[in-house]
């Protein structure tokens, strides 16, 4: 009985997505994105980007950098292109 038990728990855990909020931090710093913050649900495999840019090609550019490092990972694209005045 206990076997069984053991083997049902064991069969429905699912395994996290793999860290790489830091990794994407590092490569948006680089680019010259520190406006963008960066967080990620690894339970659900999602990446989210936030925060504002000056252009929609910054915007892009954060989206493809994280794309390329979260592979198998939905990137959830929210950052705000800022407005450059009234």
């Amino acid at each position: 009985m206990l076997l069984a038990i053991g083997s049902f728990l064991g069969c429905s855990r699912t395994e996290k997505s793999p860290d790489v909020a830091d990794s994407i931090r590092k490569s948006l710093d680089r680019s010259g994105l520190k406006n963008v913050s960066v967080a990620q649900d690894r339970d659900k495999g999602i990446v989210t980007l936030s925060g504002s840019v000056p252009t929609d090609g910054d915007k892009s550019q954060a989206e493809s950098i994280a794309k390329s490092i979260a592979t198998d990972q939905v990137v959830a694209n929210q950052i705000c292109r800022a407005s450059s005045g009234w």
